[in-house]
């Protein structure tokens, strides 16, 4: 926000960190503009209605990550005027105010349109990052009204996402090799295995031989097809990171870090942030998600949130259930829609599909707001 001050007539007047803390300031700031983080408690876009019935004139806008069509049309739904993308840019913010002015909603531009890709990383194996990603997957599939297109693909070189549903068939992704250069969509059925909730698994390589498939040529390509076939694709990688992953961060619109309390698992963490910086991936596309967090941990989490150097976006606790679901090729968020453990899987999908009022009151957001032209 410090970055719009000044510029095309906007003067910040003030951040909150509380529903209750945004609503005093409104009323004692009287701002033009609200800015409502799509990730804080209750879902950005129901604080921000709640917040516009404090005051009608009040333009709201939920920042997010990444635009998406589906993101618009719910804010827009419940009266609020579009979506700002995050980093938010003073020229992105005032084109965003005159189009809302004219029309009283700001349209996402064909550029903001872009499919989402979401990438699942962890810097050591064994964390469970193949079952948060197969569990987000079924959880936004069995979303009823949505018609997203999704697909998982495995690019971890040992290939579990097929393995871990109990799905046969299919081709692997080494099969692709001559698929990118001869696409056709009628062909497409077999290359990839349908799960039964309507997700497609594009399986992994058959034998560790064909890891040398991951080149930057091949995966490049392989995510400028898959673009056009679906909205939303989920990317499980390789510990290791290749010239495939590379191309997966850059490639993606988030990147889910796994992680567990686990003391090397929390230094290859620190590590990361180096190798991130290198590479040139945008930190604003990046979250941390602690996993199998036991009962009584050594390290706290409050602690380690202070040491990681990415948001920690959900906390999920030890649940041997979630393991023995595994074993049957079950998905445990679809199962068992009241565990807790859904509700921090649904986190992830925050935005993507409306699941604002399941995500847990424990997840601590923040309001960025009130943007005021000078007169």
């Amino acid at each position: 926000m410090k970055n719009i001050e000044g510029q095309y007539g906007f003067r910040v007047l003030g951040a909150a960190y509380s529903k209750e803390e945004a609503a005093l300031l409104i009323a004692d700031l009287s701002p033009d503009i609200l800015i409502v983080d799509a990730d804080v408690n209750e879902g950005g876009i129901n604080v921000g209605e709640q917040l516009k019935k404090q005051r009608e004139d009040i333009i709201v806008f939920i920042a997010s990550d990444y635009s998406s069509i589906d993101l618009l049309q719910r804010a827009i739904a419940k009266g609020l005027n579009g979506i700002v993308k995050k980093p938010v840019s003073a020229a992105a913010l005032a084109d965003a105010v005159e189009k809302a002015k004219k029309c009283g909603t700001c349209q996402i531009t064909d550029e903001g349109q872009s499919k989402e890709i979401f990438v699942f990383y962890a810097p050591k194996g064994g964390v469970g990052k193949t079952t948060l990603a197969v569990n987000l997957s079924g959880l936004i599939a069995s979303q009823k009204g949505k018609n997203m297109k999704i697909a998982v693909a495995d690019l971890d070189v040992w290939a579990n996402v097929q393995s871990m549903l109990q799905l046969k068939g299919g081709r692997s992704i080494a099969d692709w090799d001559l698929y990118l250069d001869n696409f056709n969509p009628e062909e497409l059925r077999n290359y990839v295995v349908t799960h039964p909730l309507g997700f497609d698994i594009i399986p992994g390589i058959k034998r560790i031989t064909e890891a040398g498939i991951f080149t930057a040529e091949f995966t490049s390509k392989f995510f400028e097809v898959v673009q056009n076939i679906y909205d939303l694709i989920i990317v499980d990688t390789n510990s290791t990171i290749n010239d495939g992953t590379t191309v997966a961060f850059e490639k993606a619109t988030r990147i889910f870090v796994i992680g567990t309390l686990e003391v090397p698992t929390l230094k290859g963490l620190n590590d990361l942030k180096e190798v991130f910086d290198l590479l040139g991936v945008s930190m604003h596309k990046i979250r941390m998600v602690l996993n199998r967090i036991p009962e009584k941990p050594d390290i706290s989490i409050k602690e380690v949130a202070q040491l990681i150097p990415f948001p920690l976006i959900a906390k999920i606790k030890e649940n041997p259930e979630v393991r023995v679901a595994v074993n049957r090729g079950e998905i445990y968020a679809v199962t068992h829609p009241d565990s807790e453990f859904r509700y921090e899987i649904a986190k992830l999908a925050a935005g993507i599909i409306g699941l604002e009022q399941e995500i847990s009151q424990r997840q601590k957001g923040f309001f960025k707001f009130g943007a005021k032209r000078l007169r």
